[in-house]
């Protein structure tokens, strides 16, 4: 199973919206409290009997809006969505939302995903400090976030205060399609590079959310087809190379990214 990254959380919110909009949520369960963010009882009490009206994203996380404030979800390692029927279950419930017709199930195997009440998308936003969304982050937002620093590039990728949502997977791809070598610094790069590789942000997480969350029905061409360490280039066979950058596992090839 893939970690789930922005366009994992993206296919989560639009399974969401297309099922829930307009349903009331008529009960609440936490079933497991080390994964809420704040007072179980008064989280509890914010979301029940409230109305979903729309459901949002910033980066990984996922809100489902509310007509007062709104439910926020991270998926963290391994969380995943459902909407299933009263009498069903899934193997690993975190946090059940009782509608007028079934339940949302928060499911999460490996206990790293979170969740809370917050006020709305926005305030959170500015709460987390998180960076414009990566998906709809303009050049000129990313030149200005992150020209200069002397970090890699890699890591400057990864950085949520500088864009939300882009994960190592993703970080790697982008760099790969680049033709950028993941530990170069970004100081070194210039404003037309750095355009570059925010209009390769932009279609390689369109590429995967086309994909539905199938890395192997990516485009021809793309390190996360076979991304693995002993993996051959897509581009020019040589053997992908692993290293750690930033504390990330970093797979990239020695070849096209010098």
């Amino acid at each position: 199973m893939n970690v789930p990254e922005l366009p994992e959380v993206e296919a989560a919110r639009r399974y969401l919206h297309e099922r829930t909009l307009g349903r009331r949520i008529e009960g609440v369960i936490v079933l497991d409290p080390k994964m809420l963010e704040g007072d179980r009882d008064e989280f509890v009490s914010k979301i029940l009997r409230r109305k979903v009206i729309g459901t949002g994203r910033h980066g990984k996380h996922l809100f489902l809006l509310l007509d007062r404030g709104a439910l926020r979800i991270h998926l963290g390692m391994s969380g995943s969505v459902h909407l299933i029927g009263d009498d069903e279950s899934t193997s690993h419930q975190r946090l059940r939302l009782r509608l007028d017709r079934g339940s949302i199930v928060l499911n999460d195997p490996r206990r790293f995903g979170r969740f809370q009440y917050v006020d709305g998308i926005l305030p959170f936003v500015k709460e987390r400090g998180l960076g414009p969304d990566a998906l709809s982050i303009s050049e000129d937002d990313l030149v200005s976030g992150a020209g200069g620093r002397k970090k890699a590039i890699k890591s400057v990728l990864l950085d949520q205060s500088i864009l939300a949502g882009v994960g190592n997977l993703y970080a790697d791809e982008v760099l790969f399609q680049e033709r950028i070598s993941p530990w170069t610094s970004t100081a070194s790069l210039d404003d037309d590079d750095l355009s570059g590789i925010c209009r390769r942000i932009g279609e390689v997480l369109n590429a995967s959310i086309a994909a539905e969350g199938d890395l192997s029905s990516l485009p021809k061409g793309y390190l996360l087809k076979d991304r693995r360490r002993d993996g051959r280039c897509p581009r020019c066979g040589q053997e992908l190379r692993t290293m750690v950058v930033g504390g990330r596992t970093t797979i990239f090839c020695p070849s096209c990214q010098r």
